[in-house]
């Protein structure tokens, strides 16, 4: 089994009220503790962080809004990101987001493997994931992971500000895609989008998803046919 971690999230834990110093301890913890979580031994053990740059913003420059920070939590964030890199060899995600690291890692690799996040959008690449938060570990197999990214392109994503589709959320588009089979499901996404934005509506839907999509392969999104 090996574990690949999403780092980004350990920072605002252990950055919680503690110091620098602090801080620091506690990453080194958590590592330890995801590693015990799923069985792992620490050469096993893979994660990514925040890199430079991100071609989700050249699509929207709007994309995850402005989440400004005061430069002083700023400064602690980055020490620890540099000390997730210095201590636990972490690999910076440059032109992308973790996420989409933590995927190509997935999807090149020939043993067990276990995603570790708090991001609920890591849930549409299958295997299994360990959510960091609530410690609870679950196998996500390709039917669920196709419905979950389904769902995403008919919801959109409010906290990335990524739209969707107006008016439909999570209940909406369950009702949307009740019943449709494991590939299939692309059509009533198709659908969904025609009635909206009617001639334009694969433009709309490839933007979505290029936004979306967490690409397996470095460079390579998801091509709406």
């Amino acid at each position: 089994m090996k574990a690949f971690i999403d780092g980004d999230p350990l920072l605002f834990i252990a950055e919680w009220k503690r110091t620098v110093q602090e801080a620091k301890v506690r990453i080194d913890e958590l590592v330890m503790s995801i590693s015990d979580s799923v069985f792992v031994d620490q050469p096993k053990v893979k994660i990514a962080v925040k890199g430079e740059g991100n071609f989700r913003y050249d699509i929207l420059p709007t994309y995850k809004g402005d989440r400004q920070r005061d430069e002083d939590r700023q400064w602690r964030l980055n020490e620890l990101r540099d000390h997730l890199i210095k201590e636990h060899d972490a690999v910076q995600a440059h032109g992308q987001e973790p996420d989409d690291l933590l995927a190509q890692w997935a999807h090149q690799c020939e043993d067990p493997f276990a995603i570790c996040s708090i991001d609920k959008d890591l849930l549409t690449v299958p295997g299994i994931h360990f959510n960091i938060g609530k410690n609870i570990i679950e196998h996500v197999d390709n039917d669920r992971a196709d419905y979950l990214f389904m769902q995403q392109l008919l919801t959109g994503d409010r906290v990335d500000c990524i739209p969707g589709l107006a008016g439909i959320g999570p209940a909406k588009s369950a009702r949307l895609l009740e019943g449709i089979p494991y590939g299939k499901r692309m059509d009533a996404v198709k659908a969904a989008y025609n009635e909206v934005y009617g001639s334009g509506w694969k433009k709309e839907l490839q933007l979505t998803c290029d936004l979306i999509y967490i690409r397996r392969e470095e460079g390579v999104g998801y091509k709406i046919e």
